[in-house]
């Protein structure tokens, strides 16, 4: 399990989502599909964000990831 920022750059992925993920909270935590390894994020802010959810492997995925948007990220951190 991977949450990052930015573009999907692992290899041999394919994205099987790209659309709005809602966190009120600003925090996301989630575990892999095959470890219980539990990654948590802290959001530059609550709400609504883009975000490309990425899975390598066929019936049941042995990576997945979940990329927020890059300019989204940095103008959350940055208000104008």
């Amino acid at each position: 399990m991977e949450l990052g920022v930015g573009d999907v750059d692992v290899s041999h992925v394919r994205v099987v989502f790209d659309g709005v993920f809602t966190c009120p909270s600003g925090i996301v935590s989630a575990t892999g599909p095959t470890d219980d390894r539990e990654e948590t994020l802290l959001l530059p802010r609550r709400g609504d964000w883009t975000v490309r959810i990425a899975v390598r492997g066929q019936d049941r995925p042995d990576y997945v990831a979940v990329f927020f948007d890059q300019e989204e990220w940095d103008a959350a951190l940055h208000p104008a």
